[in-house]
């Protein structure tokens, strides 16, 4: 089994978690989206910052970097989970490659 096939049958197994969950797809998707609708129009009146920057590109990026952390922390948590479940240990007793 090669490196892309074993990452492709792990995808599908998040993304059927994902169907079984949909709340995680809001927080993933939607809640980048409010937040950057809810914060650009919320706070539209401030103009230009101080170093010259529109308040929308400012807020963008923040937006994004917590979008990072929060996928960087469902990840942490799943991981937790297959080592509570006992899943991790299933999958490293099996020929699948290690890095994916």
């Amino acid at each position: 089994m090669t490196l892309a096939s074993d990452s492709y049958y792990m995808f599908l197994r998040w993304m059927k978690k994902l169907v079984r969950n949909p709340i995680l797809l809001f927080f993933s998707l939607f809640q980048p989206i409010i937040f950057l609708v809810l914060f650009t129009q919320l706070f539209s009146s401030f103009g230009l910052l101080l170093g010259g920057i529109n308040y929308t590109i400012f807020a963008t990026a923040g937006i994004v970097l917590q979008n990072a952390f929060s996928s960087a922390f469902q990840s942490g948590t799943a991981v937790v989970d297959d080592i509570k479940s006992g899943f991790l240990t299933k999958m490293l007793a099996t020929p699948a490659s290690r890095a994916s």
